[in-house]
């Protein structure tokens, strides 16, 4: 009677489906970090069958991310992880820095200027995103949302 009963849950167990786990990533801080990151996000993102379209976007959200990550933390590693659910992509970069990343928001776009443009990309191509300070002063997370489908046809 018990392995029956065990055998109903382990099938009940099977058939439910998992919550979406985050793949994670720990990279070092240093100019090698931006391009392995979009690796791995893009081979991510693939394992998860999404659109050609919307890997390039995100690849291209966590570039930014990352290089500011690489640039300003100061110390510390860098982690990337992204979490697919049916609907969207959250990606988010985290940081071991002590300055405040959420600076990046309040600053106006200058045209003119060589850098400064990548807050205003992930904000423009995300259908989220935001920038969270750590507790303590310990680093910052910076996060997008993409929709996996963007036309809208679910």
């Amino acid at each position: 009677m018990t392995t029956l009963t065990l055998h109903s849950r382990l099938d009940r167990l099977v058939t439910e489906p998992a919550p979406p786990l985050p793949a994670r990533r720990r990279f070092h801080r240093d100019l090698h970090a931006p391009k392995a990151a979009r690796t791995f996000t893009a081979d991510t993102l693939a394992r998860h069958g999404i659109a050609s379209d919307v890997i390039d976007t995100a690849v291209l959200l966590v570039d930014e991310m990352v290089t500011n990550a690489a640039l300003y933390a100061g110390r510390g590693h860098i982690t990337v992880e992204i979490t697919v659910n049916d609907k969207q992509i959250r990606v988010a970069v985290t940081d071991a820095g002590r300055a405040r990343a959420d600076a990046a928001m309040n600053t106006e776009f200058d045209e003119m200027s060589e850098s400064g443009r990548g807050w205003f990309i992930v904000a423009a191509l995300a259908a989220d995103c935001g920038i969270e300070r750590l507790g303590g002063g310990n680093g910052n997370r910076v996060y997008f949302v993409l929709d996996r489908d963007p036309g809208g046809a679910s």
